[in-house]
């Protein structure tokens, strides 16, 4: 599939681009200034929070050309807009793109409601062309969030856009992914170049 290039915002912000697309994950104009970043070919959103859902920072990278692959509770804002449930996937552009389950079971709002309930978020495993990255919602690591994977001590999760700490990323990157596993909040600004099927940081 050739060269693939990651650039990390910051938050759960993230750039793909591979073969001239460029895909993005919930840009958040709060961490960064997206008016000199290279237009969108496609947007994926997590959930419909002000810091993943951000249409301040759409404004400044999409295009009517755009798609954007949203969760449930994102819906279908346009005809742009390709809604997809957990345990759904879409093919776009050679690239498949699985929704996955992504929730809180601890973390509650003032009101005593989660702030990521059960099946209505998406985590997202991206292939390209077999590599595999996982981009998950859950907020803190082990009792705090899920990641749709059932592990041996059954109450752990993962994120890339807001995890624990560094150690307990590595734990869990080991149990989740053979190839790359970014923990947001532990790397800003990161950059990551991957020839497949090998990749260099």
């Amino acid at each position: 599939m050739g060269e693939l290039r990651v650039k990390v915002f910051g938050h759960a912000s993230v750039l793909f681009e591979i073969r001239d697309k460029k895909i993005y994950v919930d840009p958040y104009s709060e961490i960064h200034d997206f008016a000199g970043e290279p237009p969108a070919d496609l947007i994926l959103i997590t959930h419909n929070h002000y810091d993943h859902y951000d249409e301040k920072a759409f404004s400044e990278i999409e295009t009517p050309d755009t798609t954007f692959i949203v969760s449930r509770n994102v819906g279908p804002v346009d005809d742009r807009y390709i809604v997809l449930a957990n345990d759904q996937f879409c093919t776009w552009e050679g690239i498949q793109i699985t929704a996955v389950e992504s929730y809180n079971i601890n973390r509650r709002n003032p009101d005593g409601d989660l702030f990521h309930p059960r099946g209505v978020g998406n985590g997202y495993v991206v292939d390209f062309d077999g590599f595999e990255f996982a981009l998950f919602l859950g907020k803190k690591l082990r009792e705090d969030s899920h990641s749709g994977t059932d592990f041996e001590d059954g109450n752990v999760g993962t994120s890339i856009d807001g995890v624990g700490d560094a150690a307990g990323d590595v734990e869990v990157a080991k149990k989740v992914l053979t190839e790359v596993f970014l923990g947001f909040h532990q790397f800003h600004g990161c950059k990551i170049t991957i020839f497949f099927p090998n990749f260099v940081c």
